[in-house]
């Protein structure tokens, strides 16, 4: 991902290339994306460290199941 970022800023919405803009880009998306999952229920947050995979989040990723999928059955 850090590649296509700086082959490509324009595509992802970076306005600049530089080290800290491409950390901060990718630490939001990953923030954000842990975020969506807990609310899901495919994932618990515990001590906003440790990441623990629920029974949805783990059917979903063996069997290739999308997110949107997944929180109907949620």
């Amino acid at each position: 991902m850090y590649w296509r970022l700086t082959k490509n800023p324009n595509y992802y919405n970076l306005q600049e290339v530089s080290g800290s803009a491409i950390n901060d880009y990718l630490s939001e998306l990953i923030e954000t994306t842990v975020q969506e999952l807990a609310e899901m229920k495919c994932l618990a947050i515990e001590e906003e460290v440790e990441l623990i995979p629920l029974n949805l989040g783990i059917i979903s990723s063996f069997y290739y199941i999308n997110t949107a999928t997944i929180e109907l059955f949620a």
